[in-house]
């Protein structure tokens, strides 16, 4: 009898499971590559300079901030 039940719950575990998974489908897609819309050389040249730039800001590391104690407006502003 025990073994019943637990064939059951067994059973039951993986139907639930392949419920879950019936609107799952694996597939080999691989990201297509980014196209960019541009009318000439000129600014496909602009273009790449530009991603270029980005590229070069965000890697650089930020500067540190200032860690001295300092009042929260400066003196003399009407803040």
């Amino acid at each position: 009898m025990k073994e019943e039940i637990e064939s059951y719950i067994r059973e039951a575990y993986q139907t639930e499971t392949a419920d879950g998974y019936k609107d799952v489908y694996v597939t080999d897609h691989v990201a297509k590559q980014k196209k960019f819309a541009t009318n000439n050389e000129q600014e496909d040249d602009q273009f790449f300079k530009y991603m270029q730039s980005l590229s070069n800001y965000n890697s650089e590391t930020p500067a540190q901030f200032n860690t001295t104690s300092r009042q929260r407006y400066e003196r003399g502003s009407l803040l």
